[in-house]
């Protein structure tokens, strides 16, 4: 007889699995009997705040409730004002970026997904992540909370100085790195540094991320997830969909990749 390892998968989702608010959400989930599924157990949301504008125009009703039954990050808006030319480089965008911590204070978030600026050459987005940081920190933040993911147009100098500067924590989008071949990641990125990991197939279309299930990686695709789950097993894992269904039947691939299932035979 064949017994499979039940121990569950800590894992992250987002706070858009069903449509309506964070606020929704997070009482969808808490409604439910149990918070583990498919061989995981959710015990963290990650906050969408995509929209600078939106987001910083919420009032309490769309935040979760902070007795909710798991932990809370937030991913901070993609629009930040990284052209701005009044202040010195990437302080309007820290500003914002702390204005919106000060209204998920009662909810205990500390930790934040950061994409860095593009397009702006490797002097200028170093720049701006410097007077970023300083705002961040100044404001009570620890830089080590927040977590640097590879974006799209990821540039390669920014990062390796990112790296060398050993200040800021890292977030690992899997659908990225696949879709827009990110892999010299494994080698750079000091697996400890590494806090989180972004988890969704990519889609059939190259150089774009569908966020579609885990269930539509290929098997090449999976080769490659199996080695981020291997490299970087401490990082939390968040199930980057945005659906409850791609939730669930995302949830059993990804615990298999972390935990393969461990055959005894009686």
């Amino acid at each position: 007889m064949s017994i499979p390892n039940a121990q569950p998968l800590a894992v992250a989702v987002t706070s858009w699995l069903v449509p309506g608010a964070a606020s929704y959400n997070a009482a969808f989930l808490a409604a439910r009997p149990s918070l583990e599924e498919g061989g995981c157990r959710i015990i963290e949301m990650g906050i969408c705040c995509f929209c600078m504008a939106d987001s910083l125009s919420y009032t309490p009703e769309d935040w979760p409730a902070a007795s909710s039954p798991f932990m809370f990050h937030v991913h901070l808006p993609l629009d930040l004002p990284w052209d701005d030319t009044a202040l010195p480089p990437g302080v309007l965008a820290g500003r914002r970026s702390v204005e919106l911590m000060r209204l998920l204070e009662g909810l205990g978030v500390r930790r934040a997904v950061l994409h860095p600026p593009a397009g702006a050459g490797t002097d200028m987005a170093l720049r701006c992540l410097d007077g970023f940081m300083n705002v961040w920190a100044k404001a009570g933040f620890a830089t080590g909370n927040l977590l640097l993911e590879n974006a799209r147009d990821l540039e390669w100098p920014v990062w390796e100085r990112l790296v060398s500067w050993n200040v800021t924590g890292f977030c690992l989008d899997v659908a990225h790195l696949i879709s827009y071949g990110h892999h010299r990641l494994f080698d750079m990125l000091p697996p400890a540094a590494v806090r989180l990991t972004h988890w969704s197939a990519p889609g059939p279309v190259p150089g774009r991320d569908a966020h579609q299930a885990l269930t539509q990686l290929s098997a090449a695709q999976l080769d490659t997830a199996r080695r981020v789950a291997q490299v970087f097993p401490a990082a939390l894992p968040l199930l980057e969909v945005f659906s409850w269904e791609d939730a669930i039947v995302s949830m059993p691939v990804l615990r298999d990749l972390y935990i393969p299932r461990v055959m005894e035979v009686l």
